[in-house]
């Protein structure tokens, strides 16, 4: 061995197979390649030596020795003999051998010309020929060696220069004496952009900046030095790629010496390596920021004295508790209400559900915690099982989460969703109902049907006779029709007189008393919430809900929202009053009409005298400014309307005239005087009949955009629909409507009606908040409707390009509660269009407008929430329906192994390892039959559970089910029988297996809830069908849970103290597969101990049998 050459990575297992084996070739490369130089070094010192010994040997010349020596023989060693066995003279002959390295390889036999003329100096110099003649035969085999050792070493290092070339990580060699590069392979060109002809001969100042330079030189004299060997874990370097970071290892190289020759040195580039290292620890960072920003405690807690061990001190700060006093014993007391997060995906009030994933469980449940404060907290709990060495479980280690601002939030969305459905259906009630009282009516019904309460009525004021009227009340789902009440009886009254709301979360009969409350039939309220309904600044209306014997049954949130119902409602009963006062106005103009076509001019013709004449001289008529008296008498006669004159009747006569001449010019002015009044009343009649005929068609108009509104959900298309509908309706010029912005400063434009609108919208056109030349910005700033009745008259307009004929304008602000949603801005294309009522009319249907878009609103986040949670139910489904096989796989394993340990067939058993592995396979069959029943729901609620049909008799199914539940029957000496029937040899068809299930869950349930008695299988064919009954004797159920038990995770008795456990799994799987059968599952019962509880299961004998895709 001459040496080693080593070769590091940073990470750990980074060198494969293939790797290892390259590094030996060349560490073997590079042993021959050290083996030559040694060798090289060996033959020039024989050379020397040689070239000394020649320089002897020509001190007598070759000459006088071949005078001397006679005739050279090639080959001298007789056959059979080798040269180390002849004699050194033989007579004549004088033989020397030649040898290498010991070794005789040959001889000199030497015959002088006359016996004895060898000296003892010849042959002295005869040896010292053949010693060198030995040195330069081996010097010529070492040459021919070296040479092919060269060859080899070519060959070697064009090998190792290929495999330094491909190697993935920067290989560098500097000499020792001036730290200039003398070798660089190609990685250093693909990591750093660097080749190897721009680096060689130079030093790291020619490569690298300064700074790098300096470090990279004070680094090498030190490892040069012996000081170190530098291992680098990290090494920024510059370089024409870019900044990278390299892992570099650097170690000298000495020579024969022992002085360094060279420095060799690995880099690799670790940049992407590094990169994600920080991306990592960045990822941790914001988890344990997560972490702590999530209100997380971490505990751990031992089953064996069932205490905490440990617990994170913020439990303080979620609790009240500190760590010394919080104890398991304080936390259960501390649950108001568990809710288990089951395999089933539901929700339910019972204990916690384990999950088992191999042999580990872990499970999650939401506790509703009372804190030392006295307030309510919610906490997750996230738990995962410790086991012994043993495989036992000992605890369970796991956190508490604060969830509180996500159960509120839940909570807050739920209330949204039922007030979203709440006012879209008053919406609609309003939207299409025109009788006050039968919109009262279903308005009331649906109120307290939505807020859940026992009383509910709604009053209206009328302020001219100071009365409240009660055209709706409900006390206990029972219509009673109250008397009329002067203002000032109940807190109807106060509510109308303070229009405020009165809100009273525990109701008392000193606050009743006190409050002046109208009490129906000596029943107080636990709950009371009223809200006055406003027309402006003036009540009308009281919106009352009541709950009998729920003290804080209402919030906050319900005093808004019979707010919001209130401010409907308000325009509601405006809309139907304003239609029956213009229903009675027609009709009263009608009745006056007919009045003033009774008498006329005809009156007067009939009763004047034949001697008193009329001369119709049209020239003549001419208009009388002044009484005049030409030519004779003259008489006139006042025409009055109503006390009031209007004008004159002249009468110009020759002769003075008579008094019965006069009583009839009397009578013809007042008749005269009736006519005109007439006149001027038909035509102001027309002229309202006009006027109402506009205001129906509005208001009809108001009721169809209203109708439209509460139809449609997407908020977009509402308002689109919106615009249209009052153009087309009201015969506008254009329309359009504004949103406020999130920051509530700008007007959005929306929507806008025709192609001008189109083009606005695309062009973001938007009105600032504060702009003083705007109608629509006045309108949303002082929430009252802003009328411009000549807009090239009003220095409030503001004017649009694509808008060029617009000559009178009404802004109306759409207006939800207290805040301002946009405004609806109608134009027309004359001036004086919009008067005071349209501001009305169009108020009316912007709030209609706020309600629908509400309405929208909360649609679409509903509907986005219901997708998400719809998403979230299917992956859940599939998931257990997918992973339960997993968990059943490692508890069979262990129920299997305890079973072949209790046979003994691994050894004999103690009394305890076997009572041990008695609860073991127990628990583990039970856990099991869990699995099981989760798995089957799990398919059946995914629709991948399928029946596998057979023939058989019921009464081999019974048999089996008694054979199978006989055992716990006897445990608690109980009778488990068969009734004998026709119908026990009735054949169906049917899953065995999944019918097998079912009777055993039903007959166990029976068993599990029966202390004395017995329990009868009872069946009967009837109708085509197959009735089997289960009786037991046992407790019976509760009327009103015969139908709760088949729900997920429900049973009768859910204390912490029930005698019977069990999952509440088997009645709800049971039923779904009956039904799969298209058969039926129920219980009946009394509900008395001892009468027991009767299971009725019934199939159909001839079932269909479904064809298999």
């Amino acid at each position: 061995m001459l040496g080693a050459i080593l070769i590091g990575y940073t990470n750990p297992h980074s060198f494969t197979g293939e790797e290892k084996r390259l590094f030996e070739v060349l560490g073997a490369q590079v042993a021959v390649q050290l083996q030559n130089l040694l060798l090289l070094d060996e033959t020039q010192t024989a050379l020397i030596k040689l070239d000394y010994l020649n320089r002897r040997l020509t001190g007598q010349g070759w000459q006088e020795y071949t005078e001397r020596v006679g005739d050279l023989v090639a080959e001298a060693t007789a056959p059979g003999q080798s040269a180390e066995s002849l004699p050194v003279e033989h007579g004549e002959v004088f033989q020397v051998p030649v040898s290498v390295r010991g070794e005789v390889i040959g001889h000199f036999n030497l015959t002088p010309g006359e016996a004895g003329a060898f000296s003892e100096e010849d042959r002295l110099l005869l040896y010292e020929i053949a010693n060198e003649v030995s040195s330069s035969l081996e010097n010529m085999r070492l040459i021919e060696q070296t040479q092919r050792n060269a060859a080899d070493l070519e060959e070697s290092r064009n090998l190792l220069d290929a495999i330094i070339d491909n190697l993935p990580m920067l290989m560098f060699v500097k000499d020792a004496q001036e730290l200039r590069y003398v070798r660089w392979n190609k990685a250093g060109e693909d990591m750093l952009g660097l080749r190897a002809e721009d680096v060689l001969g130079k030093n790291a100042y020619d490569s690298f900046p300064k700074d790098e330079a300096d470090r990279f030189t004070a680094q090498d004299w030190e490892i040069l030095s012996g000081e170190s060997f530098l291992d680098i874990s990290e090494e920024t370097v510059q370089s024409p790629k870019g900044e990278r970071i390299l892992h570099t290892r650097k170690t000298p190289v000495y020579g024969p010496d022992g002085s360094p020759r060279y420095l060799v040195g690995l880099s690799e580039d670790i940049t992407e390596r590094k990169q994600a290292e920080n991306a990592l620890l960045e990822l941790e960072s914001l988890y344990r920021r997560a972490i702590a920003s999530a209100d997380a405690v971490p505990y751990s807690r031992q089953y064996s004295d069932d205490a905490f061990t440990f617990v994170g001190e913020r439990i303080e700060d979620l609790t009240g508790y500190s760590v010394e006093e919080f104890t398991a014993d304080l936390f259960d007391h501390m649950i108001v209400e568990t809710v288990v997060h089951s395999l089933g995906g539901e929700d339910r009030s019972s204990t916690v559900q384990m999950n088992r994933s191999g042999t580990m469980a872990h499970w999650k449940a939401d506790y509703r915690i009372r804190t030392r404060d006295g307030k309510e907290r919610w906490l997750a709990d996230t738990s995962v099982e410790v086991l012994g060495p043993d495989g036992t479980s000992t605890g369970s280690v796991g956190i508490f989460t604060d969830i509180t601002n996500r159960k509120v939030a839940e909570a807050a969305l739920s209330r949204q969703l039922a007030e979203m459905e709440y006012l879209n259906a008053i919406g609609q009630i309003l939207a299409t109902q025109t009788d006050l009282i039968e919109m009262v009516n279903l308005a009331g019904e649906k109120m307290c049907e939505t807020f859940k309460v026992d009383t509910g009525y709604i009053a209206l004021y009328d302020p001219r006779s100071e009365i409240v009227h009660v055209p709706f009340y409900v006390d206990f789902g029972e219509r009673i029709a109250l008397e009329p009440q002067p203002l000032g009886v109940g807190l109807a009254s106060r509510v109308i007189q303070t229009r405020q709301p009165v809100f009273i979360s525990e109701m008392t009969e000193e606050i009743a008393n006190e409050l002046g409350a109208y009490i129906v039939a000596d029943k107080i309220p636990a709950s009371w919430l009223a809200v006055p309904i406003l027309r402006g600044a003036e009540a009308i209306g009281v919106i009352s809900v009541q709950h009998a014997s729920q003290p804080h049954w209402f919030k906050e949130s319900d005093v808004r929202l019979l707010t919001t119902v209130a401010a409907s409602l308000s325009t509601a009963i405006q809309n139907s009053r304003l239609l029956e006062q213009t229903q009675s106005t027609l009709s009263e103009l009608e009745q006056l009409t007919r009045r003033l076509t009774r008498e006329g001019w005809e009156e007067y013709l009939s009763s004047i005298s034949a001697e008193v004449g009329y001369m119709y001289d049209l020239t003549n008529v001419a208009p009388i400014s002044a009484k005049t008296d030409q030519n004779g008498s003259g008489f006139e006669r006042p025409l009055v309307i109503q006390g009031e004159p209007i004008g004159r009747l002249v009468v110009a006569e020759t002769e003075e005239l008579d008094e019965e001449a006069a009583e009839i010019l009397t009578a013809v002015s007042v008749q005269l005087s009736a006519h005109l009044e007439n006149l001027r009343l038909l035509e102001e009649t027309e002229r309202g009949r006009i006027q109402l005929d506009k205001r129906a068609a509005e208001l009809a108009t108001v009721a169809e955009v209203g109708t439209a509104s509460a139809t449609i959900l997407n908020p977009d298309e509402l308002l689109q629909t919106v615009v249209d509908l009052t153009k087309s309706s009201f015969g506008l010029y254009h329309a359009h409507i504004y949103l406020i912005n999130e920051t509530e400063d700008a007007l959005i434009l929306s929507n806008g009606s025709g192609e001008a609108g189109y083009q606005m919208v695309i062009e973001g056109w938007q009105i600032p908040l504060s702009n003083k030349k705007s109608l629509v910005a006045q309108a949303a700033r002082t929430h009252q409707g802003v009328v411009a009745f000549d807009v090239q008259q009003d220095a409030d307009y503001l004017p649009n390009p694509l808008l060029p004929n617009t000559r009178s304008e009404l802004a109306v602000p759409i207006v939800a509660g207290d805040k301002v949603l946009g405004v609806l801005d109608v134009q027309a294309d004359r001036t004086g269009y919009f008067t005071d009522e349209d501001t009305r009319i169009y108020t009316t249907l912007a709030s209609q407008i706020a309600v629908a878009l509400q309405n929208a609103r909360l649609y679409v986040e509903q509907a986005a929430t219901v997708q998400r949670l719809r998403e979230l139910d299917h992956l859940k489904s599939s998931f257990l329906a997918n992973m339960s096989h997993e968990l059943r796989t490692p508890l069979n394993s262990i129920i299997g192994f305890t079973e072949i340990i209790l046979e003994g067939i691994d050894g004999p058993l103690t009394e305890y390892m076997d009572g041990d592995l008695r609860i073991i396979q127990k628990n583990g069959r039970h856990l099991l039959s869990l699995i099981n029943d989760v798995l089957d729901m799990a398919k059946i609620e995914a629709g991948r559970m399928s029946l596998s049909y057979e023939r058989f008799t019921l009464q081999e199914l019974l048999e089996d089910v008694v054979d199978i539940t006989s055992s716990l029957a006897q445990n608690k000496n109980l009778d488990l029988t068969i009734t004998p029937t026709d119908a026990l040899e009735t054949e169906i068809v049917a899953d065995r297996i999944r019918l097998r299930q079912v009777l055993i869950n039903v007959v166990g349930n029976a068993i599990k809830f029966t202390e004395v008695g017995g329990v009868t299988l009872h069946s009967e064919t009837k109708d085509g069908k197959l009735w089997v009954k289960i009786k037991d004797t046992g407790m019976g159920i509760p009327e009103e849970n015969l139908e709760t038990i088949f729900d997920h995770f429900s049973q009768v008795d859910t204390s912490t103290t029930r005698k019977a456990g069990g999952t509440g799994l088997g009645l709800p799987i049971s039923r779904r597969l009956v039904e799969l059968h298209e058969g039926r599952l129920w219980a009946e019962s009394a509900g008395i101990p001892g009468e027991g509880s009767t299971v009725n299961l019934v199939l159909p004998i001839n079932a269909t049998i479904p064809v298999q895709e």
